[in-house]
């Protein structure tokens, strides 16, 4: 390599080194630094409503604590976010950042031990103050019996103990913190009392007092603690966080412009030295572009006429034109690197080639005609020349063949030797025509074609048959034309003999294809049983009314029928009479339209019909007549009479509809929409409720099939707690199912549920969750047998005594390895009174097996308890229903209690559901309840955080 070229190429690289740094260096991501404010923002929306619902519950505005909650979990994920490099919100980049995160973590725990604290004594505040009214209550109970006190001593007395609880409560709900003002005012209301009853009801009054005195005491705690709880420390820190990260940004977008600003001086730079450059080459481009179009011109006209091969001396190809694929049937790939014999056909015989080679190889060109045979073994014809390429030591390297292809001429030749022998003994009728028209040959079997032109021989053929003829002589090529006489179909084949200044007319009896063509044209658009148009056809003519209505802005209707009775005829009495049914309805739907309308059985006991260029009121006419009749019509077959009835979906189509895909669909929800109604009825469609919520859950019909292909839905655990003393060591978690949606969010079960029911899909989500439940169970034992942990998997009323579930069970159970007691099966007590002799089999099956079985919301049922003996299960899970009010409700409590000695006489463990705060939880320890669940126990979680924290 030359010096100057070795500098050049240095250069260039060193150019092009700079360019890649100061391109890097002047790139800021303002995309994430926005998302990482935003989240710094969110997290500050979030303790401001954390401060907020602490000051609520402390007023008693609020009892529930699940809101802090979800904010002090949405903090924890926020902050694991700022401390996680992968997150895309990393902020502990610089040392001063990271000190201030850790420095926030801190302040977060601060924070969340004081809101446990303000929890506890806001607990024990609002018990204290529920019991001062009863006491005042009772005490003024007493009083109003009291005879010996005189009338306005107990109006007195009465009076001062509703002020002493009305300022007690006002003290608490005020917020205030004024508690030596409120122990001077009620220190004198004490002595007033004690003064009034001190004869008679001095303990009473002590009770009280002391009451309140405690009441005052746990005040003034909860207020400190309110205080801690409700701190902005971590607001103000997470501004200066905030604050910090936005400065270093900035400083970062100021380096990152001076870089910029280099870049674009270096490619300035760079630009006018190639701009200098190309403006040197420009010359010598414009030269070697007009050579080469000059030789594309050359070789584009060559390759639109002719076929081009090149080979080396061999005969192996190493070119082969367009033109020479399309006539081999060979690809471009398949004929490179091949000998030129993968064309040769049994045409030619050798000395006919080897002349060729001797031409070509004393540097001569060689013409001649070649027989080849394409891929597919036919034969082809082509005038071929071939050259050979000289090279430097005046020998030939290549040979370039250029051929024409003549087949067409060759097969018309051979054709007309044929027909020139025997055209009179032809079976199929032969003319000869001269080219003003006139005949001059016509064998016998071409009299019916001469008698349909009413001609003899000299005679001239019609004009417009004389007009094909001019045309095939001047342009040398065949045409073919139909004729048709009386019933009789005709193909006449046009053959031009250029050098005899005639043209042959070979015609042919094609009525047999005609009537094949129109048998097969009927069939592919019409029903067979009712001779009514097929769907294929129905939806071509929607196609057709639809761009008639979006062209002309008219209005039409489809009306999407569906019988409501059918089955129970074909049930009732075999298919022969269900379609005999089929022929009956479709004649009465004839009788009902017009003769422009479109009637067409789509598919089963589904019919559509297009009422053309009509309004909505007409559309409604129709569909009602059509109920009507169906209401008078009854189907006779033996001895049996059915009344038929039909749900009608009914759309308007105009201007504004999309495609016949959503016409077809709003008819389908129309009429399932009909159908949820009581059937037999018309449903107009529009955005109404039902009508969208039965849209929404065929949409979940065909996206549930997608997101179990792509495993998109997550398995969540949710624990299951003991209430008392057992010999099982396991922990029990009952799985939960959830669908990860395309932008990443949580699609909770109810949003997909009643979709998958409806839809007989339920049985693919339980193959799935059974499948991933045991596969991913079973892995984590396989690394950790010591583990103690149980699975809950629900089994939906789909898949109760499915035969391939119940044998797919064990074989993935033996895959994994895993002891079937590790998996607890669920029903619902609905599922399974639904069919009650196929769950008991299907459980006791389950249970031989080595499973054990829950019956999930139990109670729920009208007669619970009497089929409970028939089912052999080992959990009863309490409706949570009764459970959640059983502090309240003493009838949901005596139900809870039922339903727990009934199941621990037939030695059955109960589970209480909605488990939702302590108090809760001590009333069930009470009853006898064996376990509980719910979110005050522990909230659902990913399975794989569980069986992660398990493995720690």
């Amino acid at each position: 390599m030359k010096a100057s070229s070795f500098a050049q190429y240095l250069s260039g690289f060193a150019v092009a080194t700079l360019l890649v740094f100061l391109f890097f260096q002047s790139q800021v991501d303002t995309a994430r630094h926005e998302k990482t404010l935003i989240q710094l923002l969110t997290f500050l929306e979030h303790d401001s409503q954390i401060r907020q619902q602490i000051i609520e519950l402390h007023i008693g505005h609020k009892k529930n604590y699940g809101g802090i909650v979800a904010h002090q979990q949405k903090i924890h994920r926020l902050y694991n976010l700022f401390n996680t490099p992968d997150s895309g919100y990393f902020l502990g980049s610089s040392p001063a950042l990271a000190t201030l995160l850790k420095t926030l973590g801190q302040k977060i725990d601060q924070r969340f031990d004081a809101i446990e604290t303000f929890k506890s004594e806001n607990a024990v505040l609002r018990n204290s103050l529920l019991f001062l009214p009863k006491q005042v209550n009772d005490l003024i109970a007493l009083i109003d019996q009291d005879q010996e006190l005189d009338l306005a001593d107990r109006l007195s007395a009465k009076f001062l103990l509703s002020r002493l609880s009305n300022d007690i409560l006002l003290f608490n709900m005020e917020l205030r913190d004024d508690f030596d003002a409120i122990e001077r005012s009620f220190s004198p209301l004490q002595e007033e009392l004690s003064f009034l009853l001190e004869q008679h009801f001095s303990n009473e009054v002590q009770k009280i007092t002391a009451q309140a005195r405690l009441i005052i005491s746990l005040q003034q705690s909860l207020a400190k603690a309110t205080e801690k709880a409700a701190s902005k420390s971590v607001s103000q820190l997470v501004n200066q966080i905030y604050d910090r990260y936005n400065a270093a940004f900035r400083v970062r977008e100021d380096r990152a412009n001076q870089y910029r600003i280099w870049l674009f001086i270096v490619s300035i730079s760079l630009l006018v030295y190639l701009a200098y450059t190309f403006f040197r080459l420009q010359k010598t481009s414009i030269e070697l572009a007009e050579s080469l179009k000059d030789l594309e011109f050359h070789k584009k006209a060559i390759d639109e006429h002719a076929i081009v091969s090149i080979t080396d001396v061999k005969g192996t190809i190493l070119y082969a034109n367009q033109k020479f694929c399309e006539i081999s049937q060979y690809s471009r790939d398949e004929l490179i690197g091949h000998n030129h014999r993968i064309v040769k056909s049994d045409v030619h015989d050798d000395a006919y080639f080897k002349e060729m080679w001797n031409t070509v190889a004393n540097k001569k060109i060689w013409h001649g005609v070649f027989a080849n045979k394409a891929k597919d073994g036919s034969i082809y014809w082509v005038d071929s020349t071939v050259m050979p390429r000289i090279g430097d030591n005046g020998k030939p390297y290549q040979y370039i063949g250029i051929r024409t292809d003549i087949t067409a001429q060759k097969t018309a030749e051979q054709k007309v030797q044929l027909l020139a022998r025997f055209p009179a003994e032809n079976p199929d009728p032969v003319l000869r025509v001269d080219p003003q028209g006139a005949l001059v040959f016509a064998n016998a079997a071409s009299n019916i074609i001469l008698n349909h032109w009413r001609i003899q021989l000299g005679e001239h053929i019609p004009d417009e048959w004389r007009n094909i003829i001019l045309r095939v002589l001047v342009n040398n090529e065949r045409e073919e034309h139909e004729l048709k006489i009386d019933n009789v179909y005709f193909s006449i084949l046009f053959t031009p003999i250029h050098s005899e200044q005639y043209v042959n007319l070979y015609a042919r009896d094609i009525s047999a294809i005609k009537r094949a063509e129109k048998h097969l044209n009927y069939q592919a658009t019409h029903d067979l049983l009712t001779g009514l148009s097929n769907r294929y056809a129905f939806e071509m003519e929607l196609e057709d009314t639809l761009i008639e209505s979006q062209q002309r802005e008219n209005t039409s209707i489809l009306l999407y029928i569906d019988l409501d009775q059918f089955k129970i005829v074909n049930d009732t009495c075999g298919h022969i009479a269900g379609d005999e049914l089929l022929r009956q309805i479709s004649h009465l739907f004839e009788e009902t339209v017009r003769d422009s309308d479109i009637l067409a059985r789509l598919g089963g006991d589904e019919f559509g019909i297009i009422l053309s260029n009509c309004e909505l009121k007409y559309g409604e006419q129709v569909a009602e007549d059509i109920l009507n009749k169906l209401r008078d019509f009854r189907f006779l077959w033996g001895d049996k009479s059915f009344e038929i009835g039909a749900s009608i979906g009914l759309v308007e189509i105009n201007q504004l509809s999309d495609s016949i895909v959503t016409l077809m669909g709003d008819a389908d929800v129309a009429c399932y929409a009909a159908k949820d109604a009581g059937r037999n009825r018309l449903q107009i469609f529009r955005n109404d409720q039902a009508v969208s919520q039965h849209q929404e859950e065929i949409q979940w019909a065909s996206r549930i099939p997608a997101a179990l292909s792509q495993n998109q839905f997550e398995l969540f655990a949710q624990r299951i707690k003991p209430l008392s003393p057992s010999p099982d060591s396991k922990m029990h978690y009952e799985l939960l199912i959830r669908l990860r949606g395309d932008n990443g969010e949580l699609i909770p079960p109810g949003a997909f549920i009643p979709a998958a029911e409806r839809y007989h899909l339920m049985h693919s989500i339980d193959f799935w969750v059974v499948t991933q439940a045991i596969e991913i169970l079973g892995q984590h034992l396989l690394k950790f047998p010591e583990s103690e942990i149980r699975i809950g998997v629900n089994l939906s009323g789909q898949s109760i005594g499915n035969e391939h579930l119940l044998s797919y069970i064990p074989e993935l159970l033996k895959k994994y390895q895993l002891d079937p007691s590790f998996v607890t099966f669920e029903i619902t007590e609905t599922a399974a009174i639904s069919n009650l002799s196929t769950a008991v089999k299907f459980i006791r099956q389950l249970k031989d097996n080595g499973h054990y079985f829950a019956l999930d919301d139990f109670g729920s049922g009208l007669s619970s308890f009497s089929y409970l003996k028939n089912l052999p299960v080992d959990f009863l899970k309490i409706d949570g229903a009764f459970v959640k009010d059983i502090l309240q409700d003493p009838i949901d409590a005596a139900m809870v209690q039922a339903i727990n000695q009934i199941g621990h006489v037939m030695n059955i463990g109960t589970i209480a559901e909605f488990v939702e705060n302590a108090e809760v939880e001590k009333r069930l320890k009470l009853i006898g309840i064996d376990y509980a669940q719910g979110y005050h126990i522990e909230r659902p979680r990913p399975l794989a955080d569980i069986l992660e924290q398990d493995a720690l």
